[in-house]
């Protein structure tokens, strides 16, 4: 699975962007790649901004400011004096002036108990305080943005801490009475990067990465986009969560170089709404690749499993769906092909593995109804089965090791018609 993290593989950001996933570094992927990948994402700009806004948060000191600058720094705010005019009484409170209380008295606009006086109060109004009023309502509205991308339950916990600590800072009763201003200025960050505290000096370093971020020169923001991906991506937590991402990469790989398909004319960002995670067009068919989605939703079938759960009360569930789902589509022909990708790691593991594989052949026969065989893969570890040298046809299905591309190709070829 070392191929993921190579100079070159721009497969691992196939990653899901969610909570199953955190930041690491990699050897830094070849610019001219890593500037076609970006290109071909199917969202365009917006999928690309969401890629780096994700890296940008969670790699950048934002979190750590979060942590720990953020809520020493609300216990000393600066603050300054200021003198305002105020009607006090009956207690004498600040400065009486004397000569205007006499005024309103004689006109009757002023109670006789009552007085116009000049108060001290406390204002947190300064031009540092306005730059992390600033800063914070931005990182929640970058969060927010992410969000609406791939959806809020599947933002990763350091996403959420950002946001979560962004609303509670704003909420602070001082910073709350802070106006809020529309772009930061140059006095603002001059007077936090000459504050005595330290939290202003990050909160103006992290306020010009920002300002970066939001750059209207291409140039500009492509260098920015290349500096945060090229050495960084968000690697899986979980073995069996990195070994399906794997599995994904090999067969995007397979796809393009075995079968020679040629590079995707779009990647999907995962994690998101319902996009393939890749599509590869040919001269009179189009090849696309879902992850980890239900063939109900993307082909518009309906699911045995489903039907069966809502005629009983008391099963509850969701839709099954299986790892990799690949779909040609040639004119008014459709081809469907499964793959499940198991990190099986016992023999009792992969025996449920091959029965998970029938489970999806059934629950979605009418994909597969003028198709007896070659309909799916089951693809795990090297050294987990050995082929004993003839083909096993009416089963429908096929185990493929990992590094056994010629069987994994060989597979996708007649699943596919290709």
């Amino acid at each position: 699975m070392a191929d993921l993290t190579t100079s070159r593989h721009v497969h691992r950001f196939l990653t899901r962007i969610s909570a199953a996933s955190d930041p690491a570094e990699a050897p830094a992927i070849d610019e001219a790649q890593l500037r076609a990948y970006l290109d071909s994402l199917r969202g365009g700009a917006d999928d690309a901004r969401t890629l780096v806004e994700v890296m940008e948060l969670m790699t950048r000191g934002y979190v750590e400011f979060m942590q720990t600058e953020l809520p020493k720094l609300l216990a000393v705010l600066s603050n300054r004096t200021e003198h305002v005019r105020e009607v006090v009484g009956p207690g004498l409170r600040g400065v009486v002036r004397w000569d205007l209380t006499k005024v309103g008295r004689a006109n009757r606009t002023l109670p006789s108990a009552r007085y116009i006086s000049n108060v001290q109060r406390r204002s947190y109004e300064t031009p540092e305080n306005a730059l992390l009023v600033w800063l914070l309502t931005d990182i929640e509205r970058a969060v927010a943005q992410i969000g609406k991308r791939i959806g809020t339950r599947r933002l990763h916990p350091l996403l959420r801490l950002l946001r979560d600590e962004s609303q509670a800072a704003l909420r602070h009763e001082a910073l709350s009475s802070v106006e809020a201003v529309r772009a930061v200025s140059p006095h603002m960050i001059h007077a936090a990067r000459h504050n005595r505290q330290p939290g202003y000096r990050a909160a103006a370093a992290l306020v010009q990465r920002r300002r970066r971020m939001q750059e209207r020169s291409r140039a500009a923001r492509w260098s920015l986009m290349l500096q945060l991906l090229r050495s960084n991506w968000l690697e899986p937590v979980s073995d069996d969560d990195l070994f399906e991402i794997y599995g994904l990469s090999t067969v995007l790989s397979v796809l393009s170089e075995d079968l020679g398909l040629g590079e995707p004319v779009h990647y999907g960002l995962l994690g998101s709404t319902l996009e393939p995670a890749a599509t590869y067009r040919m001269v009179d068919a189009t090849v696309r690749v879902w992850f980890n989605r239900t063939p109900g939703r993307v082909l518009g079938i309906t699911s045995r499993y489903a039907t069966v759960n809502a005629t009983y009360s008391g099963l509850g569930g969701f839709d099954r769906r299986p790892d990799i789902m690949l779909v040609l589509e040639r004119g008014l022909d459709r081809r469907t092909f499964l793959v499940e990708v198991k990190n099986a790691g016992t023999k009792a593991y992969l025996r449920d593995s091959v029965y998970k594989v029938f489970g999806y052949l059934h629950d979605y026969a009418q994909v597969f109804a003028d198709r007896p065989t070659d309909l799916a893969a089951l693809y795990v570890p090297e050294g987990m089965v050995g082929f004993l040298g003839t083909e096993e046809a009416a089963s429908g299905m096929t185990i493929v090791c990992e590094g056994d591309r010629p069987r994994l190709a060989s597979a996708l070829r007649s699943g596919l018609g290709l």
